[in-house]
């Protein structure tokens, strides 16, 4: 492999790479909007969850020792619904701004965006300078959670004060052959990833969200999830009462 062979190589599978940050992306983006419709809709059913899950685990220690003292339990509880409600808020935070922040944004400065972004992949993603250190990775972790976001001026921002790190790469000819293997691994692996996770939440979404019928559709789902937790929930409230003769409360 010569010298022009090897840089289109590596050229065009920058281009791979840049394909599916940009699919990562979409996934990440859907997520935070699927947050941001049905988002009532999952803080009460993430609620009745968590507290059905506590019902039953008190139920469980009951018959497992009849001396069981769920008071320790409900401390524990306690703790773990604040984290999960601190985690519900943060979403909410999340979403709104960001997804406030794209719809505002030109379709002409997200094209601007994405080639700007390219244009790194191309010369400073892990995957394609090969031999990078861990401080390279997290600065490019960090890179990509604001090209995520739609952030362009955070790219530029983070880029221009760890630029003096990204060195240039220029490899030898010796090198050609192992480096192309390494492309290849990894081009075998991410088609693999990208094949299980384009059927999954939440990059199975696309753009169906934005359809009033799907959106119905999934608020109707919620619902139906929701009624099923009542009735899981009055269940387990009838067996923490007999097992421990009195109401749950928490």
């Amino acid at each position: 492999m010569n010298r022009q062979e090897f840089d289109e190589l590596r050229s065009e599978f920058a281009e791979y790479i840049y394909r599916y940050e940009y699919f990562l992306k979409c996934g990440y983006l859907n997520d935070l909007y699927y947050n941001r419709v049905f988002r009532e809709d999952l803080k009460v059913n993430a609620l009745l969850e968590f507290e059905n899950s506590v019902i039953y685990t008190a139920c469980q220690e009951k018959e497992k020792n009849k001396d069981f003292d769920p008071a320790e339990l409900f401390v524990i509880a306690t703790k773990n619904k604040q984290d999960l409600m601190s985690s519900i808020e943060a979403k909410k935070e999340k979403s709104d701004r960001i997804v406030d922040s794209i719809e505002k944004l030109p379709l002409e400065e997200r094209q601007a965006m994405e080639n700007e972004y390219l244009k790194i992949v191309k010369l400073y993603h892990p995957v394609i300078r090969v031999f990078v250190t861990e401080e390279e990775k997290s600065v490019f972790n960090k890179i990509r959670q604001f090209y995520n976001e739609n952030n362009a001026n955070g790219i530029r921002e983070i880029f221009e004060l760890n630029k003096e790190l990204f060195k240039p790469i220029d490899y030898q000819p010796e090198q050609y052959t192992k480096v192309s293997a390494f492309f290849y691994d990894n081009q075998k692996r991410i088609n693999a990833d990208y094949t299980k996770k384009s059927k999954e939440y939440p990059f199975n979404l696309g753009d169906t969200l934005k359809d009033e019928i799907t959106r119905a559709r999934e608020t109707g789902e919620l619902r139906t999830k929701h009624t099923q937790l009542l009735r899981d929930n009055q269940e387990l409230k009838k067996a923490y009462k007999n097992l421990y003769g009195k109401d749950f409360e928490f």
